[in-house]
C-alpha cells in the first residue's frame, strides 16, 4: 500500500539520492534525481537540501535558471560533532549487527537441519554396530555382511552430503574460483523462506518508468498512457494517475479539442543534454515476474527436504515412543528407542533423566522444527500461488490493452494475440481478453458490431471501435509536437558556489 507522499522514511530517501549521485558522476537537477529514483518531486526537494548540507555540496546555476546540484569532494557526510558522528556510528554498527544477525539464524537453521541428519545417522550406525556385535557373540558367521553393510550405510551418507555440498554451490572449483551458487546455509533458508520476492520494486521501477514515457512524449501523458505502461484498468489508471499529479508536480489540462491531458513539465529539466530515454517503451512489453519457490536448484531443494522428511520421522519416532514406554520391548519396533535411551543412561544419573532428554533433545525438538520446516514453505507457496494468479491475470491484461491503443478504431478479440502464459490454459486466456475489451469499451463507451451471432454453444463474437481513444490520441499527437522542449534545456552554467 502506497504511503502519503508527505509521509516518508528520510534517511532511506537519502541514502537513494546519494547512491544516485554517486551513479551520476555526482551531479544533478532534480528532475534527473527524480526520474532516477522514482521518488516524488516534494521528497528529492527536501532531502536534497539536507543531502547538500550534511554532505558539503555546491550549486551551480545554469543559463535557463536550472538549480545543478554539485558534489565534487564526494559524497560522504561531513558533519562534525559528537552526537552527529555517534548516530553515523550507531547505523552502522546497527546495519552490522543486522547481517550478523540474519546470517546467524541463516547457519543456525542449517545446523539444525543438518546436525539433526548427523545425529540420527550416527545413531542408525550404533545400532548396527550393536546388532553385528550381537550376531558376533551368538555365533552364526553373519559377522561380515554386518560389517557390510554398515560400510555401505557410511558410504551412502558419505555421498549424501557431498551431493548437499556439490549442489550448494559452495565448494570452490579445481582452479580456486569462487562458486557459482549461493553458500548451503542460504540455501537452506531459501527453501523454507523462498528468495526474495521479484516485486518487491515493481511500484518503484513504474513510477521511473512513466517518467521516462513523459520525457519521450514532452512531458504530455493521458490515462490510456498509463494504462498502457501498468496495465491497469481505467480506473485504476485514474487513481495512480491522480497520486503522480501530486507526486510530480503535474496539471491537468484540456486540450482545444476537448480532450484531457496531464502535464508534467518539470520532469523535463534535465542536465543529460540530448537524452531520450526510452524507459517508458520498454518498459510496456514489459511483464510482471512470477514469484519462484526459491532460486536453488531442484535437486538441492530434494535434498533439503528428504534431510528434513528424515528429521521428522525420527523425531516423531522417539515423542511417539516416549509415551508408549511402558509397553515397549527390546525386540521389534522399539528396539531401536530402548538403545537410545540406554546410551543416553550412560551419561546421566538416572535411567529417567534419559528418557527425558530423549524425549526433548531426540524427539519433540527436531519434529517441531522439521514440521515448521515444512509448514512455511507450505503456507508461503499457498500465498504466493494466489499472487502468481494475479500477476498472470495482469500480464494478459497489459498485452490485451497496448493491443487495443496500438488500433483503437477497430478491434476485433479474436485476433488479439498475447502469447502463451505459463499457468493460463489457452481458453482461459481467450476469456480474459474478450473480458478486458467488454471492460474497456463499457468504461470508454465504445461502439460495437456483431461479427458472428452465438451458435451450437458458442458465444457470439463482436467487433469494437474506439473511436473516442482514436480521437484523443490524434488530439494528444498535436499537443505534444506544440511543445518547445528546448526551453527546459538547463544550458551551460553561468554560476558556480565552488568558485
Amino acid at each position: 500500500m502506497s504511503t502519503a507522499v508527505y509521509e516518508y522514511n528520510e534517511r532511506k530517501v537519502e541514502q537513494r539520492l546519494v547512491r544516485t549521485l554517486n551513479r551520476r558522476k555526482r551531479e544533478a537537477t532534480v528532475a534527473d534525481l527524480v526520474a532516477e529514483t522514482g521518488l516524488p518531486t516534494y521528497q528529492v526537494e527536501e532531502t536534497i537540501k539536507r543531502i547538500v548540507n550534511d554532505y558539503q555540496g555546491h550549486l551551480k546555476v545554469t543559463e535557463s535558471g536550472e538549480v545543478l546540484y554539485h558534489f565534487p569532494h564526494g559524497l560522504r557526510n561531513q558533519v562534525s560533532g559528537f552526537i552527529p558522528k555517534t548516530k553515523r556510528l550507531l547505523r552502522k554498527v546497527g546495519a552490522w549487527a543486522g547481517r550478523v544477525l540474519k546470517t546467524g539464524f541463516k547457519v543456525w537453521t542449517m545446523v539444525m537441519l543438518v546436525g539433526y541428519f548427523v545425529v540420527f545417522v550416527l545413531l542408525m550406525v550404533l545400532a548396527v554396530v550393536a546388532s553385528m556385535a550381537a550376531q558376533a557373540k551368538g555365533g552364526g558367521g553373519r559377522g561380515n555382511v554386518g560389517g557390510f553393510g554398515m560400510f555401505y550405510l557410511t558410504t551412502r551418507i558419505a555421498q549424501f552430503f557431498l551431493y548437499l555440498w556439490l549442489f550448494s554451490g559452495s565448494r570452490p572449483d579445481s582452479r580456486g574460483r569462487k562458486p557459482k551458487g549461493p553458500p548451503l546455509h542460504q540455501s537452506v533458508f531459501a527453501f523454507v523462506f523462498g528468495s526474495g520476492n521479484p516485486l518487491a520494486d515493481w511500484d518503484q521501477r513504474e513510477r521511473r518508468a512513466f517518467i521516462g514515457f513523459l520525457r519521450e512524449s514532452s512531458g504530455i501523458a493521458t490515462i490510456e498512457d498509463v494504462m498502457r505502461l501498468t496495465g491497469q484498468s481505467y480506473d485504476q489508471a485514474q487513481i495512480l494517475m491522480n497520486r503522480m499529479l501530486v507526486e510530480y508536480n503535474g496539471q491537468p489540462e484540456a486540450t482545444e479539442h476537448g480532450s484531457l491531458i496531464y502535464r508534467f513539465d518539470e520532469v523535463l529539466r534535465t542536465a543529460d543534454q540530448g537524452s531520450d530515454s526510452s524507459l517508458g517503451s520498454v518498459f510496456q512489453r514489459e511483464m510482471k515476474p512470477l514469484i519462484p519457490f526459491n532460486n536453488n536448484k531442484s535437486s538441492l531443494n530434494g535434498w533439503i527436504g528428504f534431510f528434513n522428511g528424515f528429521n521428522l520421522l525420527f523425531g516423531t519416532y522417539f515423542t511417539a515412543l516416549t509415551f508408549a514406554l511402558p509397553s515397549l520391548t527390546a525386540e521389534g519396533f522399539g528396539g531401536f528407542y530402548l538403545l537410545v535411551v540406554a546410551l543416553f543412561a550412560q551419561i546421566t544419573a538416572t535411567p529417567a533423566a534419559a528418557v527425558t532428554i530423549v524425549f526433548w533433545v531426540m524427539g519433540l525438538v527436531p519434529a517441531v522444527f522439521s514440521a515448521l520446516f515444512f509448514m512455511i514453505p507450505l503456507i508461503r507457496r499457498l500465498r504466493e500461488k494466489k499472487l502468481n494468479e494475479r500477476t498472470r491475470y495482469e500480464n494478459v491484461r497489459k498485452r490485451v490493452l497496448n493491443a487495443i491503443l496500438e488500433s483503437p478504431e477497430e478491434v476485433d478479440p479474436e485476433f488479439i494475440d498475447v502469447g502463451e502464459t505459463a499457468g493460463i490454459e489457452p481458453s482461459q486466456t481467450r476469456e480474459i481478453v474478450r473480458r478486458v475489451v467488454s471492460e474497456l469499451a463499457a468504461e470508454r463507451g465504445a461502439e460495437v458490431t456483431e461479427k458472428r451471432a452465438a451458435t451450437n454453444g458458442q458465444p457470439a463474437a463482436y467487433i469494437y471501435h474506439f473511436y473516442d481513444i482514436a480521437r484523443e490520441q490524434a488530439d494528444v499527437a498535436k499537443a505534444r509536437e506544440s511543445v518547445d522542449t528546448s526551453r527546459f534545456d538547463t544550458g551551460s552554467v553561468v554560476f558556480d558556489s565552488d568558485q
